[in-house]
């Protein structure tokens, strides 16, 4: 039995918890992110939401993922770790 098998165990039975934004402004390699409250630190996956927010399954090859860096009066600032061609105009 290794060490690490009760956590690796507690890790598989976690449930993911799915929380949502909005962008509303891309500023270099970052992006301020309205309604996103998560603390600094937590990683996110960022998508085009191509239908709309009517909850399409979304194809995850199209994410690229950030880490919320700071915030602003009203928005997150999710620092970009990878490609952003998820993002088009």
């Amino acid at each position: 039995m290794s060490v690490l098998e009760a956590a690796i165990e507690t890790a598989r039975r976690i449930d993911p918890i799915v929380v949502t934004g909005r962008v509303e402004a891309l500023r270099g390699l970052t992006l301020l992110v309205r309604d996103l409250s998560q603390p600094i630190g937590t990683l996110v996956a960022v998508r085009r939401d191509e239908d709309g927010g009517r909850g399409a399954v979304r194809d995850r090859s199209r994410e690229a993922l950030g880490q919320v860096v700071g915030f602003t009066e009203a928005s997150a600032v999710v620092m970009m770790l990878g490609s952003t061609s998820v993002r088009r105009p």
